[in-house]
């Protein structure tokens, strides 16, 4: 099972990918467009899941 962590920013892409996680995509903003969504079903696949990785605060929650 592929698993996506996405995150709003660069920056914490940055540090996950530092920390050693190569599957980190950031989404730059609140909203994921058609093209971005049919993207990461591609990737993952039928059985893949997606780890949101959102600020906390009311943009984060309305995104999630």
């Amino acid at each position: 099972m592929q698993t996506l962590i996405l995150v709003e920013s660069h920056f914490p892409a940055f540090k996950l990918y530092e920390l050693g996680f190569r599957n980190v995509v950031a989404l730059m903003g609140l909203v994921l467009s058609n093209e971005q969504a049919a993207l990461i079903t591609d990737f993952l696949g039928p059985d893949g899941r997606v780890i949101l990785g959102l600020n906390y605060n009311k943009d984060g929650a309305k995104c999630a």
